[in-house]
């Protein structure tokens, strides 16, 4: 049951992209339109969940869900298919190949590493705890601090049924689809400007190695993916 909440944001990620493949969208800005569309998608339904008070139901609404994107996956698989096959000709070049294991050693730490950042595990986490306890997303009598009611509610309602399963389990699924929306927006200003190869190589591998960036996408903190909406 703990890998149930990451799945099911895998899934809709993947729902969202085959839906706007099948919508015959511009290649160059399908990848930002899935990714914009999964989160507010998500954030939205968690709201309404509590807004309702359908708190209760909350599995059952999640399971329904769930279903509905394994059907539209079934469904329209060969879309994904498609631009899964191009990969072949991605690993051809010896630093693809490089590039890959780099961000599967990322992937492997996403997996294992337990949430981390004082102020996710302060309000950003804790306070969908406080909104499944309370039956409300305005527990204004029960917090025990201030940003667990005041702060905007966004991006924390992305791990509303992280809440529900009460699994931690790869919680920085959204930092690591955060960090792949800079790569593509960088890798697209970098051709428009006409740069070489090498060159572009060299600057995705600075960006690799910026220390900021690379903790932020292992943290469940929100900043990096404020920064990819903001680019």
């Amino acid at each position: 049951m703990f890998i149930l909440p990451s799945l099911f944001y895998l899934l809709t990620f993947l729902s969202f992209y085959i839906i706007l493949k099948f919508k015959n969208y511009n290649i160059k800005n399908l990848f930002i339109y899935f990714y914009i569309f999964s989160f507010i998608s998500i954030s939205t339904i968690s709201k309404l969940i509590l807004l309702l008070k359908f708190v209760e139901f909350s599995k059952y609404i999640f399971f329904i869900i769930i279903i509905f994107e394994l059907i539209i996956f079934i469904k329209f698989y060969k879309f994904f298919y498609q631009d899964f096959k191009k990969l072949n000709f991605f690993f051809k070049e010896r630093r693809n190949i490089f590039l890959f294991f780099l961000i599967l050693y990322i992937l492997i730490q996403s997996l294992i590493l337990p949430p981390s950042n004082f102020d996710s595990l302060a309000y950003h986490i804790q306070r969908n705890y406080l909104f499944l306890n309370e039956n409300t997303i305005y527990p204004f009598f029960n917090a025990h601090y201030g940003n667990q009611v005041f702060q905007a509610l966004n991006s924390d309602l992305l791990f509303f049924f992280f809440a529900i399963f009460e699994s931690n389990f790869f919680m920085n699924i959204f930092s690591i689809f955060s960090y792949l929306v800079i790569i593509v927006i960088l890798f697209e200003i970098l051709n428009i400007l006409n740069l070489k190869k090498d060159y572009i190589y060299t600057t995705l591998l600075m960006l690799l190695a910026l220390s900021s960036l690379t903790l932020s996408m292992l943290s469940t903190k929100n900043d990096i993916l404020i920064a990819s909406f903001g680019l």
